[in-house]
C-alpha cells in the first residue's frame, strides 16, 4: 500500500499543472453571487425609426416583479443636444425582451442632459420619474401613455419615490433643497421644505405618514413618521473634522421597510476630488441611521464609485457604479461584500452603471455605459447563481495568450480583470507572477526562461485555472 501511495504522489507531481487545474474546476461547488450579463438584442439598439444610425443610453431602471422600465435617451449625434430625444423601454418578462413605448411628451434637451435620471416601477401599472429640468412623469396604463405631472417648482430634481399609486415624496437638490409630498398620485403636491434642508439627494415614501430623506455628503437622514408634524434627523455618517486625511462622499442611500439602510458614494484620499481616483464606499446601518457598521471599501482598480444597488428585499444585493468592469454583490443583506468581474456576451466594454435592478424570478438588471457620460449604453439581465466552472469557461474562452511560439514577451488579453495571473512550467513551478490590469491585459518577460511549454494560469474567487499555453522558443 505504501508503494502504490509513494507511486501515485511521485505521477501527481509530474503531471502537467495545466491538467490538474483543468480537473480541479469540475469539482468546484457552485459559489453565490456570480453573474453572466447576457445582452437580449445586438450591440446596437434598434429605436422606433427601425435604423442602426443612432445612440442609445439608458439612464434610468426599475422593475416590480417582472416588470420593467428604462428611461433612455436616444442621438443621432451625442455632442448636440437638436439630436436628442427622449424614450422609454417596457419589459413585461423581466428583462428577457423590450419593447419601445411612446413618449410624446415635450422636453427641452441640452447639451449635458441626463434625460429621465429616476424611474420607479410601483406596479404592473404605475410607474413615475423624474427628469434633470424638473419634470415629473406619471403612467396609469403600463407605459402605453406617460404625461407631465404639474409640479409646484421648475428646477432640478434628485428624486422621487411612492409608497403606493397615491402617495409619493420628491426631492430636489441645490443649497434650497425642496421636499413635496402627494396624496393623489401627483395632481397636487404639498411643500414640506424647512429651513436648513440643502442638497437633498435621495428619499422614500413608506405609507401612514412616513418618510425619510438625505443629505448628500455625509448626511444625516431625515425621518418622518407622522406626516411632517416632527422631523428627525440623525448625526451625520461621517465627521471629516475627525479624520482630516479622508473626505468621505456618500452619493445615495437605499431604504428598506424597515430601519435598515445602506449609504453609499467614495472616498477621496487626503481631500482630493478625482472623479476616476476614488474608492468605492458601501456601508450599512441597521438602526436608521443611528449607527453604523465599518464601511466596505474598494480601490479603484475594482470600483470607484458607487451609485447605484438593487432594493433590499432580497438577500442577495448587487451595487455599482463607475468601475473597472466589476460589481459588488452581496448575500446577507448588505452586511458583507465582494466584488466580481463583469462578463458581458457581447463586444461592449461595461465600466459604468446607469441602472440596477431585481427582477420578481430574482435576475438583476443593469444597464451598462462604456462612459461616464450620457452616450451609449446596453440594458443586460443577468443569470445569477452561476457555478464556478460557467465562469471559469466564459473566461477561459474569451482569454489570449500571444505570440505562440514566443521568444521575448507573452501578451495576455482577457475578459478578467485586475485578478492574479503566474506563468508554470510542466514541472507546477512558478517562473512568473503578476496582475492583470483593469482592462484585462498583461505582458510576461520570457526571454531568459529556457525553452519549452508554460501553462498561463489565472486566478478568480481564489480558484486556479488554466488559460492558456505558450511555447518559449
Amino acid at each position: 500500500m505504501s508503494v502504490t501511495v509513494s507511486i501515485r504522489s511521485v505521477v501527481f507531481r509530474l503531471v502537467p499543472v495545466c491538467l490538474l487545474l483543468l480537473l480541479l474546476t469540475t469539482t468546484v461547488r457552485q459559489a453565490d453571487g456570480q453573474v453572466t450579463w447576457h445582452m437580449t438584442h445586438s450591440d446596437s439598439w434598434v429605436s422606433s425609426t427601425g435604423h442602426l444610425d443612432s445612440l442609445i443610453c439608458f439612464t434610468s431602471l426599475s422593475c416590480k416583479g417582472n416588470n420593467c422600465t428604462a428611461g433612455a435617451i436616444i442621438t443621432t449625434d451625442p455632442n448636440h443636444a437638436v439630436s436628442k430625444r427622449l424614450t422609454i423601454f417596457r419589459s413585461n418578462d423581466g428583462g428577457v425582451s423590450w419593447h419601445e413605448q411612446p413618449f410624446q411628451i415635450q422636453y427641452p434637451l441640452f447639451l449635458t442632459n441626463s434625460g429621465i435620471t429616476k424611474i420607479q416601477q410601483i406596479d404592473s401599472l404605475h410607474a413615475v420619474g423624474i427628469a434633470d429640468a424638473g419634470y415629473v412623469i406619471r403612467t396609469t396604463d403600463a407605459g402605453i401613455t406617460w404625461r407631465k405631472l404639474p409640479f409646484p417648482v421648475n428646477r432640478q430634481l434628485s428624486d422621487i419615490d411612492y409608497s403606493d399609486s397615491l402617495t409619493g415624496i420628491v426631492v430636489g437638490v441645490g443649497l434650497d433643497s425642496e421636499v413635496f409630498t402627494t396624496t393623489d398620485g401627483g395632481s397636487t403636491w404639498t411643500d414640506r421644505t424647512q429651513p436648513g434642508y440643502s442638497y437633498l439627494c435621495s428619499c422614500r415614501s413608506f405609507g401612514n405618514g412616513v418618510f425619510r430623506f438625505f443629505r448628500i455628503g455625509h448626511g444625516p437622514i431625515y425621518t418622518t413618521r407622522n406626516n411632517f408634524k416632527t422631523v428627525d434627523s440623525s448625526k451625520l455618517i461621517f465627521d471629516s473634522l475627525s479624520d482630516p486625511k479622508n473626505h468621505y462622499d456618500i452619493e445615495n442611500c437605499t431604504y428598506t421597510s424597515g430601519d435598515t439602510i445602506l449609504a453609499y458614494g467614495r472616498l477621496w484620499p487626503k481631500d482630493t476630488v478625482d472623479i476616476g481616483g476614488g474608492y468605492g464606499l458601501i456601508m450599512r446601518s441597521t438602526d436608521g441611521g443611528v449607527t453604523w457598521e465599518k464601511p466596505s471599501i474598494y480601490p479603484t482598480s475594482k470600483i470607484s464609485y458607487v451609485t447605484k444597488t438593487t432594493p433590499l428585499d432580497r438577500d442577495t444585493i448587487y451595487a455599482d457604479g463607475f468601475s473597472n468592469f466589476n460589481i459588488l454583490f452581496s448575500t446577507d443583506r448588505g452586511a458583507s461584500w465582494r466584488s466580481d468581474t463583469i462578463i458581458v456576451d457581447t463586444s461592449f466594454s461595461p465600466s459604468a452603471c446607469w441602472g440596477l435592478a431585481m427582477t420578481g424570478d430574482g435576475h438583476p438588471i443593469a444597464s451598462f455605459s462604456f462612459d461616464i457620460f450620457p452616450r451609449a449604453s446596453i440594458l443586460s439581465r443577468g443569470r445569477s447563481g452561476l457555478s464556478h466552472v460557467e465562469v471559469v469557461e466564459k473566461i477561459r474562452y474569451y482569454t489570449y495568450c500571444y505570440p505562440n511560439p514566443a521568444h521575448n514577451v507573452v501578451h495576455i488579453s482577457s475578459i478578467d480583470h485586475s485578478n492574479r495571473y503566474g506563468l508554470y512550467d510542466i514541472f507546477g513551478r512558478v517562473v512568473a507572477r503578476g496582475v492583470l490590469s483593469a482592462e484585462g491585459t498583461a505582458d510576461i518577460d520570457v526571454s531568459h526562461l529556457p525553452p519549452g511549454m508554460y501553462a498561463v494560469v489565472l486566478e478568480y474567487f481564489d480558484l486556479q485555472f488554466c488559460a492558456g499555453k505558450i511555447v518559449v522558443q
